[in-house]
């Protein structure tokens, strides 16, 4: 099987820059009758990934200092509490118009990869828009480009892998689709104004925080918070 590693990203929240809370997963809020507690935003939110289970538990767990793959119960159960808190403010889970939903104004912020939002945050007439990998730590992606064993054209699938190779080419493909590359040679086609861009670029010191997903997808525990959380979105 051939393989080519496409582009890179962080999952980061994409909100309008009065969101003032968006700078960490945790923070501190105190509620009437209620001492400070440790808690994702309150407010109306339009997510892109976490239509997967993996991708929910980023946010709880990264807030609670732990491991995006943790598999230990008592700090799933910890995640669970967070979640059910927050479900009430979340408006969709919704991976195709999240970016309309910020523009729009019908949600405040998202869960977001950084398309649509980053045209959003280039675009004068959202320009408000901002997108923010948490202080705290995220998850860490790549999408790729592989052939299969048994693919029926493995020439021509060779071939368009050994084009998109190409620097200037994986240079067009990441100006058109605002994601990052990891072909080196490809950076020397690529303005400095997009090198220097913290959102599509991540720089060193931010990517040491950042972590890459495990399969955690049989998890019972996961699975039982995942259908829970869904159950309750939305709901006062």
């Amino acid at each position: 099987m051939g393989s080519h590693e496409r582009v890179a990203a962080a999952q980061g929240l994409g909100h309008d820059r009065h969101q003032r809370c968006a700078r960490r997963w945790s923070r501190r809020r105190s509620r009437p009758g209620s001492s400070s507690s440790r808690s994702l935003p309150s407010t109306p939110v339009a997510s892109s990934s976490w239509i997967l289970p993996g991708d929910v538990f980023v946010a709880p767990l990264k807030s609670l200092g732990y491991s995006l793959n943790t598999k230990v119960p008592a700090e799933l159960e910890e995640a669970r509490k967070v979640l059910l808190a927050f479900a009430p403010h979340v408006l969709a889970l919704d991976s195709d118009q999240y970016n309309t939903k910020i523009a729009t104004e019908e949600a405040v912020m998202g869960l977001t990869w950084t398309g649509g939002i980053l045209e959003l945050r280039d675009d004068p007439e959202t320009a408000d828009t901002v997108y923010r990998i948490p202080e705290d730590g995220t998850l860490f992606w790549l999408d790729t480009w592989v052939i299969l064993a048994d693919a029926p054209h493995p020439n021509a699938a060779h071939a368009f892998l050994n084009f998109i190779h190409e620097p200037e080419v994986q240079a067009k493909e990441t100006v058109t689709n605002q994601y990052a590359t990891p072909n080196s040679e490809a950076k020397k086609f690529i303005d400095k104004k997009m090198l220097d861009d913290p959102a599509i670029f991540v720089p060193d010191d931010v990517l040491a925080r950042l972590e890459g997903a495990e399969d955690t997808s049989t998890d019972p525990i996961r699975l039982d918070i995942w259908e829970e959380f869904k159950s309750k979105i939305g709901q006062a």
